[in-house]
């Protein structure tokens, strides 16, 4: 029988604003506290340097002889101690793949989004993998791998609450995004598109219990009005094209100043 602990949950305190630190250890508690105070690069060690260590409590609050009971331990003992930031100095619920907590992402997203506006940056990021391929081996074990990470229960009830939560604007920003992105690819790469999506949906278990329900009463409601929807979209969206050359044309037949002709007939 096995006697000595796998890890241990440990909290550090400060005691100036009474913020906590959740973490997890499999060594010595002593050097993980160690690597707190000589380490820059995270929120707690951060604030031990700015408020010192003399106003820090370091303490053992769990042991596990499992490395999974630890991980889970460590996201219990971060919740009751309301260690994630901004409450607390923890950057994610569980430092072993937890979710980050939202001031984090949110500077990860804008981190990652200066870095793509930046030609050199972008170009530096992409150079290495364009004209990448993936041998027919690697792609199966993606697909398995993929395909049993979305048809897990708690992935999809956490995906459908985030799209809940992203509001009609998103959607409609999406949809926009889309718009153009169609617009603006050529037709040989519009019909590689369409010949994947179809052969997809084709292989797609899912795509085949989407037609069935398709055919009882309430999915063809449902089939109904996101048709009348979709004609709704095309027939306005014909309208803002005729204008618009309408415009165009009214403009060069009449050689004025584009300036003084109103933006929308």
């Amino acid at each position: 029988m096995r006697t000595k602990a796998f890890g241990v949950v440990y909290v550090i305190t400060c005691l100036v604003n009474g913020k906590t630190y959740t973490g997890q250890s499999r060594r010595s508690v002593q050097g993980r506290w160690d690597d707190h105070i000589n380490n820059g690069k995270t929120a707690i060690s951060h604030a031990i340097k700015k408020h010192g260590v003399e106003n820090f409590t370091f303490e053992v609050v769990a042991s596990s002889f499992d490395y999974t009971a630890l991980n889970d331990l460590e996201v219990i003992v971060g919740l009751q101690y309301n260690s994630l930031a901004p409450a607390g100095y923890s950057m994610r619920l569980g430092g072993q793949g937890g979710p980050f907590a939202q001031p984090i992402l949110e500077g990860m997203v804008q981190h990652a989004r200066r870095c793509w506006d930046d030609p050199e940056i972008a170009e530096k990021m992409s150079a290495p993998r364009r004209g990448l391929r993936r041998s027919a081996e690697t792609k199966a074990k993606m697909s398995v791998s993929n395909k049993e990470s979305t048809n897990r229960e708690d992935v999809k009830e956490r995906n459908r609450a985030e799209v809940l939560a992203r509001g009609d604007d998103w959607h409609e920003k999406l949809s926009d995004s889309q718009q153009k992105r169609w617009d603006a690819a050529t037709p040989e790469d519009r019909l590689k598109h369409s010949t994947g999506v179809s052969r997809a949906l084709a292989e797609s278990e899912n795509w085949q219990i989407y037609l069935a329900n398709l055919a009882t009463p309430d999915g063809k409601a449902k089939l109904s009005v996101i048709n009348r929807k979709a004609a709704e979209t095309r027939r306005v969206n014909r309208r803002k094209t005729f204008c618009k050359k309408s415009l165009d044309w009214f403009k060069r037949k009449l050689q004025v100043d584009p300036a003084n002709l109103p933006e929308n007939p």
